[in-house]
């Protein structure tokens, strides 16, 4: 099927098959009887000599040289006298060609002028709008595999985005789990199968674009009551929730990369750091607010926000184009990420 198609599709089948109909068309209008005699088929084909001559000139020529670039002036110019050599072309088939090779007939030129100009205006008229046709076939066929290419970029894209996420989390986890152990902390164990837990979310949603936000908050809260076991002040680090998650969509893995640029850039060891982070949900809208203080080392520069932001506003404008906002400010004392998803 796909062959035939492209075969169909072939410039040169095109043409042969819409002379060959043409052909078929005019040979039974100029024949005079039942029966299709060889005089015919030579008339037929001398008054096509002009109609080619004159459809190819107008089709490879003037359409693309002149109609396509909007030069519509030499385009008329040049149809006009298209015209006029065509019937004379017309008048030099059957006066001088016919005579020179088919010797033993006799033909004549039937058509008054306006006739002829007529049937070749509508030749003309008819093939420019099958040109046309294709040509817009053409367009649409290339706006169909640019979305698609479009399309297939942002997916790698969003692949691509998802894979630099949380590239710290399982040190800092491993780290924790290696301080208890040598402590002899009892809940060690407890502690390897939260990350367990965690490296398994973090597996099943590397496949997955979206999430629930139900999994993201769920994830998120164990996540940090791991992290949380290797902070001095674990209690500076708030997280509250309000409203019904219900079975709403989330980007994966996104809630996670607010938290870590937080515990990256705010010095929450220090004794007065804070980082609070404030989700309230609603019908049709998600409110993120995530705020994380800035300490007094040199270090704790959070000016851009990190790549790993940047990544989320990425993949926000990809999923979510004209229903999100995503939004980074900073002062001198914190540095704050505001978001709003709506679900209309």
């Amino acid at each position: 099927m796909k062959v035939l198609i492209n075969i169909l599709r072939n410039r040169l089948v095109q043409t042969l098959f819409f002379w060959a109909v043409s052909f078929t068309i005019l040979l039974r209008v100029f024949s005079r009887g039942e029966s299709i005699n060889p005089i015919d088929i030579i008339y037929t084909s001398l008054f096509h000599l002009h109609l080619i001559i004159a459809v190819s000139v107008n089709t490879f020529l003037f359409i693309p040289q002149y109609l396509e670039k909007k030069m519509y002036a030499a385009y008329m110019s040049g149809l006009l006298t298209l015209l006029g050599t065509s019937y004379f072309i017309y008048h030099l088939s059957y006066d001088v060609l016919a005579d020179w090779i088919f010797s033993g007939f006799y033909f004549v030129a039937v058509y008054e002028w306006y006739e002829t100009i007529g049937i070749l205006s509508i030749y003309l008229i008819s093939t420019s709008l099958l040109e046309f046709s294709k040509g817009w076939f053409r367009e649409a066929e290339l706006r169909k595999e640019l979305a698609e290419t479009k399309e297939l970029n942002a997916e790698n894209e969003l692949k691509v985005l998802r894979a630099q996420i949380n590239p710290h989390f399982l040190f800092n986890s491993l780290n924790t789990i290696y301080g208890m152990t040598l402590t002899k902390d009892e809940k060690a164990p407890e502690t390897v199968l939260a990350l367990s837990d965690i490296l398994r979310y973090n597996l099943n949603a590397f496949g997955h674009e979206d999430a629930t936000l139900k999994e993201e908050i769920g994830y998120l809260k164990n996540y940090l009551n791991l992290q949380k076991k290797r902070l001095d002040f674990p209690n500076q680090v708030e997280l509250h929730v309000t409203g019904d998650a219900g079975e709403k969509k989330f980007p994966s893995l996104m809630l996670i990369e607010f938290l870590e640029n937080a515990l990256k850039h705010g010095n929450i060891d220090e004794e007065g750091a804070y980082i609070r982070i404030e989700i309230a949900i609603r019908d049709s809208e998600l409110d993120i607010r995530c705020v994380n203080s800035i300490g007094e080392q040199p270090n704790s520069t959070q000016t851009s926000g990190g790549m790993g932001l940047e990544n989320c506003k990425r993949r926000l404008e990809l999923l979510y184009p004209a229903k999100h906002s995503f939004n980074m400010e900073q002062n001198t004392k914190e540095f704050t990420i505001t978001m709003r998803l709506n679900y209309e």
